[in-house]
């Protein structure tokens, strides 16, 4: 009987398959993957975005308020730099941060501005942790950006690579995840192993705006000496990253492509795009030295790289006045330990023999 209905024998079969998730979900519920808060199965496709008259589920591992925190709509952009642009300059089709520079890609296509929600969940992608909310956000990218990514008919994607003490301090490159997400949305291959990079650099939101291209100058190299240049030769490639705010890392990974392997258009995908601002003032050639920072105002490990020796007089002076600072410091610990191990009698007693 169940075999001549295949609808009703269809049915059943989903239904047993849902069995091992539903007992799993009851041991451990289902989680936002932005804010972490369980999320309510009745609740989970009830959330609908318009966009362009279609209407979807921007997601299904965020809940239902941080899906309308991500919800992204159409803004006008650069076709070439990928910047936001205002109704003026939009209209009159003039981008002024990027006509007289020189790009090796073709276009950048962001997800939305680097600022907000969307900077603090890039910040949690960039560890371990963060591995589902960047598939997560390959998902919404997909959904919202749609049309460009399947007019732009690219053969292969490419993540920009990681230099391995990077990804040995991170645990994952959220820019490999995001690739490999979109490339099983779209049905298009990635590959990783055409560009591996060779050279530890300063963080390029601590070098000046007009050092940053001799900042990551050398840091990529073909992954296969010498490179398949009559595989790649005229084709179509796709370049993934998180942040783009120059544009100086993806334009270098740009032109060792289109020089060295032949790709014919390079196209840049970026989930945030920043105005290009740096707050910190370090000059080029500064020695560079790996040194983990765990500022909490910036994110966790929002900054890898950072040289000893400029923070230390920046902060301290000389290295007399640092010694001096030192033992200060360290008499004081002493002195607030010994106060904490002190009884509640013996403060009393102190107290009243100073007075």
């Amino acid at each position: 009987m169940l075999a001549g209905n295949s609808d009703t024998w269809r049915f059943l079969r989903g239904m047993l398959a849902e069995i091992p998730a539903r007992l799993f979900q009851l041991v451990v519920p289902k989680r936002c993957a932005y804010c972490g808060q369980i999320r309510d199965p009745s609740q989970e496709r009830r959330q609908t975005v318009t966009f362009e008259g279609r209407k979807f589920h921007p997601d299904w591992i965020l809940c239902e308020q941080c899906q309308d925190l991500f919800a992204f709509e159409k803004m006008n952009i650069c076709r070439r730099c990928g910047r936001f642009l205002s109704e003026r300059e939009f209209v009159a089709n003039v981008c002024p941060k990027c006509e007289e520079q020189t790009f090796w890609f073709d276009r950048v296509i962001p997800l939305g501005p680097y600022r907000g929600n969307l900077r603090q969940a890039i910040f949690m992608m960039k560890k371990r942790s963060g591995i589902p909310l960047t598939e997560t956000f390959a998902r919404l990218f997909y959904e919202y950006r749609a049309f460009p990514l399947h007019s732009i008919q690219v053969d292969v994607i490419l993540p920009i690579p990681m230099h391995p003490f990077y990804r040995w301090v991170r645990g994952t490159n959220d820019a490999q995840v995001l690739a490999a997400e979109l490339g099983r949305l779209l049905g298009i291959p990635v590959n990783e192993r055409i560009l591996k990079c060779v050279r530890l650099r300063l963080a390029q939101r601590a070098v000046q705006m007009e050092e940053r291209a001799k900042n990551v100058e050398g840091m990529f190299v073909p992954f296969h000496d010498p490179p398949d240049r009559t595989r790649w030769l005229g084709k179509r490639a796709l370049v993934v990253d998180d942040v783009m705010t120059t544009g100086s890392t993806l334009n270098e990974a740009s032109r060792i492509l289109k020089t060295e392997f032949g790709f014919a258009d390079i196209s840049v995908l970026v989930l945030a795009r920043a105005r290009g601002e740096t707050k910190m003032r370090i000059p080029y050639g500064t020695e560079i030295l790996p040194v983990l920072s765990k500022r909490k105002e910036r994110g966790s490990y929002a900054e890898f790289w950072e040289h000893r020796r400029f923070r230390k007089t920046l902060k301290e002076g000389s290295d007399e006045e640092s010694q001096d600072r030192k033992k200060i410091r360290k008499f004081n610990s002493r002195r607030r330990q010994k106060k904490r191990s002190e009884t509640g009698s013996t403060r009393k007693r102190k107290r009243k023999r100073k007075k």
